[in-house]
């Protein structure tokens, strides 16, 4: 009996350490992208990046999570406005919570997200990860 309580609980901790586990390539690295976005323009046919600040809010928001991060520091929308949220684990198994805010999301998952009251919202990975799961965070700018 006591064999199989071991068991069970080595079986479970290595399920909950492998939980945000990364997808490897051969050379060891994690399978990172590192494209630059591609450019844009605008209606004056000037040329810009898609990351610029003052950057109008978007209407459609894709916030990826990898092993202990997400791809953007902070994510923004305009306050009043309801707005497509996507979250897409590329590497582990991730959620998240908007705080101070009734939006949870899983994997795949998209809310349509509408926050009247400008200010910043944390975002936090709500699934734990693994090690450096305490440090997955992100910011929601609503304008």
């Amino acid at each position: 009996m006591k064999k199989w309580i071991g068991l069970v609980a080595v079986l479970s901790l290595t399920m909950v350490l492998a939980a945000c586990g990364s997808d490897k390539n051969a050379d060891g690295g994690a399978n990172k992208n590192t494209e630059t976005p591609p450019a844009v323009t605008d209606t004056n046919g000037n040329a810009g990046n898609t990351e610029t600040e003052g950057e109008a809010a978007a209407e459609a928001v894709t916030i990826t999570a990898t092993d202990y991060e997400f791809d953007k520091a902070e994510y923004r929308i305009k306050a009043g406005e309801a707005v497509d949220v996507t979250l897409v684990s590329a590497e582990g198994n991730h959620g998240i919570k908007i705080m101070n805010t009734d939006y949870t999301l899983l994997d795949k998952d998209t809310v349509s997200v509408k926050i009247d009251e400008p200010g910043e919202y944390d975002i936090i990975c709500n699934i734990f990860c693994g090690p450096g799961h305490a440090k997955m965070k992100s910011k929601l700018i609503v304008e």
